[in-house]
């Protein structure tokens, strides 16, 4: 049965999910959009630190609440959580609003200082290795609930370190320590944790790390929770462990590549009218996340509402290849799928080299409209051929359509037919274009490449600028408008979510690299 302690600090981590139905609605400091307060709790080498707004403040609070006031039953969401939660506590006698809300602050989070990998690589973390930080807005009650849920547990005894009363829990299911000052509630597995906490509040702390003053300062919107994660820390811990071979781990580390002395860091933000998840890390020229925009993105129609776009494919599967094949064993290895690839596809990994960047999209509002294709750059030549071919083969194997001579002037390849389909799937190659898409229209405008879709620069504005990649793009309305269209429009399931998708505008994904680090921003843009 878990301790009344470990209930509490659940009942805390479910909270981050309470956000506005917990929120101030009003007060607090507007102009603390982006911010890592708990991080001067956090020793300077952390390996990780994780902070989430709990009971957001201010226009934090605004910006949330307006977000789920769009959606059904959105402002129940708060009420319907705390239900639950507090049929979970009701087993240890406590509530949410008794025992946790009359004390609890904006902000909980917390970090990591050490890192151990198992035999079987699980990772594990010591007790005194990682504490929970918990703003509080009153210092007494907090103490009260923690250390008195801690003596229902077990023997509680005191001591204290730099003039600040530390209770150690030190027998029963979960042992712990607990400190309360300069406004936060730490609980660590142990005493050396919660001491690690109080010399980052009054020496170095992890708030000094430019790379997370950095990320913030990308931010679009207030940060709603923020994360952070030292890679270079976490290799040396896998060396350290023996959790994996050196061969394995020298080719982790260079899949990785040169920017892993760049640490991980994530955040989610909330505007008014955005949600967008950002994830930075390194960027390595040999082998790391250093994505480019496919050029053949702006190429695509006018009208296509859903895009997709990646870069140079052959040159990603050549270093994955080489990079599972150094892993050793006997398991895997590049020759043997290679062999395998020739054998039942007629093509290798070496064919693969001819494919560049590709795209990919759809539209049109109905059915008979629908438009869907994809385009990639491949140079003319046999192993172009040797795809091609094998695409042929594959086809014609799997019985579930009819191969028939090409339609489209200029071009070379087949069409296939399946059956209960409304037009053809025709797989095309001209120029330096392979293209499979649905119909004519939709290969004769891949391969002409003459679109320039205003998908593309919706999203580019939404992730923040020209100087974001796009890799993908969705409008919503006419995704509605096809099901709509199309019948759907009668279907009960449909109508259900129909209230949820019709308050996005815009979801995109895109990347910006800028020196030794590269940014992924995943965006959602809501109605005006």
């Amino acid at each position: 049965m878990r301790s009344r302690l470990i209930s509490l600090l659940l009942a805390l981590a479910t909270a981050a999910l309470l956000v506005s139905g917990c929120g101030d609605d009003g007060g607090g400091d507007d102009d603390a959009t982006s911010s890592a307060d708990l991080a001067r709790f956090a020793p300077a080498g952390a390996i990780a630190f994780g902070q989430i707004a709990v009971r957001p403040e201010g226009g934090l609070s605004d910006s949330v609440n307006d977000i789920l006031d769009r959606f059904p039953d959105g402002d129940r969401l708060g009420d319907e959580l705390i239900k639950s939660l507090n049929e979970s506590l009701a087993e240890d006698d406590l509530t949410y609003e008794e025992n946790v809300e009359p004390w609890l602050g904006e902000n909980v989070g917390g970090f990591i200082t050490g890192l151990r990998f198992n035999s079987s690589g699980e990772p594990d973390v010591s007790g005194d290795q990682a504490a929970i930080v918990i703003e509080t807005t009153d210092e007494e009650r907090a103490r009260e609930e923690l250390v008195a849920a801690a003596e229902a547990d077990g023997k509680v005894s005191t001591e204290t370190y730099k003039g600040i009363e530390l209770s150690d829990q030190t027998s029963g299911e979960d042992p712990g320590t607990i400190a309360v000052f300069d406004g936060v509630a730490v609980v660590g597995g142990g005493p050396a944790a919660v001491r690690a906490a109080i010399d980052a509040s009054t020496a170095d702390s992890l708030s000094s790390n430019t790379a997370i003053a950095d990320f913030l300062g990308e931010r679009q919107g207030d940060s709603l929770g923020v994360a952070y994660a030292d890679v270079e820390a976490v290799f040396d811990s896998l060396q350290r462990s023996g959790a994996v071979s050196k061969q394995q781990l020298d080719s982790i580390r260079k899949t990785y590549g040169s920017g892993a002395d760049q640490p991980f860091l994530a955040g989610l933000d909330v505007g008014s009218d955005q949600v967008s998840l950002d994830f930075a890390a390194g960027a390595g020229e040999d082998g790391g996340l250093s994505p480019e925009e496919s050029s053949l993105v702006q190429s695509l129609p006018d009208d296509a509402w859903a895009v997709l776009g990646l870069g140079d494919i052959g040159t990603y599967v050549d270093k994955v290849t080489d990079q599972l094949g150094s892993l050793g064993g006997q398991e895997f290895s590049t020759e043997q799928l290679d062999r395998v690839l020739r054998r039942q596809a007629g093509f290798s990994l070496d064919d693969l080299s001819v494919l560049g960047d590709a795209a990919f999209f759809a539209s049109g509002e109905s059915i008979l409209e629908l438009q869907v294709g994809g385009v990639f750059e491949a140079a003319p030549g046999a192993a172009r051929d040797r795809l091609l071919n094998a695409l042929r083969r594959g086809v014609r194997s799997s019985g579930q359509a009819q191969v028939r001579p090409l339609g489209v002037e200029g071009a070379e390849g087949f069409s296939a037919t399946p059956s209960d389909f409304p037009a053809p799937i025709n797989f095309a190659t001209r120029g330096d274009k392979l293209v499979i898409a649905v119909g004519d229209t939709a290969t004769e405008t891949l391969l002409d490449g003459g679109g320039s879709s205003e998908a593309v620069d919706t999203a580019r504005g939404a992730l923040g600028g020209d100087d974001f990649a796009v890799t993908m793009a969705l409008q919503m309305a006419p995704v509605i408008d096809l099901v709509q269209n199309s019948g759907g429009g009668d279907d009960s399931d449909f109508a259900e979510v129909r209230g949820y998708l019709e308050q996005f505008s815009t979801i995109a994904a895109g990347s910006r690299t800028e020196g030794d680090q590269t940014l992924f921003r995943i965006v959602a843009e809501l109605t005006d």
